[in-house]
């Protein structure tokens, strides 16, 4: 499935310019080794980007850590004229030496430099998650769920991520949403407190829907 973002310059204002940036999830596999993604720029104006791959925990707009010099950007820094896209492709040097699959995030910064100042600023901001493995997914590893309360752990066993989708019984639901790594936990505190037995959870693994009972 194939999820599309829009980067409004002013929230929640659909009529104002935009950027559109789509797929928001991308993934290298032993089947996919390169991966891409497409900006759209509906401005009127030209805008420019430069693409950084940082790590999942350490991606911040001012500061991404250091770099990994086995992936490659192609192209990593992009200027888009008014209602043009730019498709941005990515791989990895030596993904077959790796023993577990890597979580990533990639960092899409919207840049301005002027002629008078040196440097780059940094306009606005995304990141997009950004998985890859070498190995056969194990789908049929089911996520372990601990519930003490309001909270909720949610510790994923395959060695692949997983995408977490409704958590609902006939009283409650809700939509946790966001991703949890291979063999790494999400704690969540919930609006209601949960009984065991009377649940279910879907989430996504490898794009395959899966409803767990709990």
């Amino acid at each position: 499935m194939r999820w599309t973002i829009l980067v409004f310059l002013i929230k929640q204002a659909t009529t104002f310019a935009a950027t559109t940036i789509s797929p928001v999830l991308l993934k290298i596999t032993p089947n996919n080794k390169i991966t891409s993604f497409e900006i759209r720029n509906s401005n009127t104006t030209n805008i420019s980007f430069q693409i950084d791959i940082c790590d999942w925990d350490n991606c911040h707009i001012d500061k991404i850590g250091s770099i990994d010099p086995n992936w490659i950007i192609s192209p990593k820094i992009i200027s888009i004229p008014p209602n043009g896209k730019q498709i941005i492709r990515l791989t990895q040097r030596n993904i077959s030496s790796q023993a577990t699959e890597q979580k990533k995030r990639l960092l899409v910064r919207e840049i301005e430099t002027t002629p008078n100042q040196k440097g780059i600023k940094i306009k606005s901001n995304y990141s997009i998650p950004l998985f890859a493995r070498n190995t056969k997914p194990q789908i049929d590893k089911k996520p372990y769920i601990k519930a003490n309360g309001d909270i909720l752990v949610i510790t994923n066993e395959s060695n692949t991520f997983i995408t977490l989708g409704r958590l609902y019984n006939r009283e409650n639901s809700l939509v946790i949403g966001g991703y949890v790594p291979a063999h790494e936990s999400k704690t969540v505190k919930l609006p209601f407190s949960i009984v065991h037995g009377s649940y279910k959870l879907d989430y996504q693994i490898d794009d395959t829907s899966k409803t767990l009972s709990f």
